[in-house]
């Protein structure tokens, strides 16, 4: 449970943190994110963790562009 917790807690707070250090050099390392977010946003057993994950995407699109993320 705990990690759902976490997985929930990372989507909610990275666009916050993408926009505090800059597109530049949030870039760097906006891949290392990607696994988490996508196993959250997939796992139906974590429904919080999920949608979280899923605005965070959204967001993270709209900092970034969209082009970043594919």
């Amino acid at each position: 449970m705990s990690y759902s917790h976490f997985l929930e807690t990372v989507a909610k707070v990275l666009p916050a943190i993408a926009k505090g250090l800059g597109k530049k050099f949030f870039k760097l390392h906006v891949e290392r994110f990607f696994d988490p977010l996508f196993y959250a946003s997939d796992n139906e057993n974590y429904l919080a963790a999920s949608t979280a994950s899923q605005d965070c995407f959204r967001n993270l699109a709209d900092f970034l562009g969209i082009n970043i993320l594919r």
